[in-house]
């Protein structure tokens, strides 16, 4: 319905129909079980406070849609709204999901020139949220093996989420040493973000 440059009649086709139709963002990340069960461990400050997190997603562009040149695709140009801050903004809506609202402290965005594209490839962000925790985050779509992964460490702990290999990993010395590793179906969370739609139609859920 619209297209990411943003023309304000279409934007406001969108809103008009949201109040009509569910429109959802297809953000996946925060229907993975992992995903509640990083925040439940929050929650329950079994890694004590918080001090730093690193957020981290590095993938091969042209590995990504094998049935399409990716010099053809969205990914790889600026006037179907590519670019890896866009396409990668997963990363972004689950750092927000997990931690509020924050502020860009710094950033560097750039297109290293691996492919011939028009947007960028790489991006680094240093962000600060509301209680003051540190947050670095890396995407690109320029590197080799693919590698995605969530870090927090805190005071008393760190969690370590792996997503490349559907991994989580909670290690704390809270009341006595906690090592908990846990694996998951990478399936469920598109089954789940389908249930979530579905209940949203209802309107079991907003």
């Amino acid at each position: 319905i619209c297209d990411l440059n943003y023309e304000e009649d279409k934007v406001q086709t969108l809103i008009n129909d949201s109040k009509k139709i569910p429109i959802l963002i297809g953000y996946v990340l925060r229907h993975e079980s992992a995903f509640s069960i990083l925040n439940s461990w929050l929650k329950k400050e079994l890694i004590g406070i918080p001090i730093r997190a690193h957020f981290e997603y590095g993938s091969w562009l042209p590995y990504w849609r094998k049935d399409i040149s990716f010099l053809k695709s969205v990914s790889a140009n600026k006037s179907l709204g590519g670019g890896v801050l866009l396409e990668l903004s997963h990363e972004i809506d689950c750092m927000l999901s997990i931690f509020g609202s924050c502020d860009v402290i710094g950033s560097s965005v750039s297109d290293t020139k691996t492919f011939n594209i028009d947007v960028e490839d790489r991006a680094s962000l240093l962000v600060k949220t509301k209680n003051n925790l540190d947050i670095t985050m890396q995407i690109d779509f320029c590197t080799f093996p693919s590698y995605r992964e969530i870090s927090i460490r805190g005071t008393n702990g760190t969690i370590n989420w792996n997503i490349s290999k559907n991994s989580l990993e909670l290690v704390s010395n809270i009341n006595e040493n906690i090592n908990l590793k846990k694996s998951f179906d990478p399936n469920q969370a598109f089954l789940n973000q389908l249930h979530h739609f579905f209940d949203c139609c209802l309107g079991n859920q907003k």
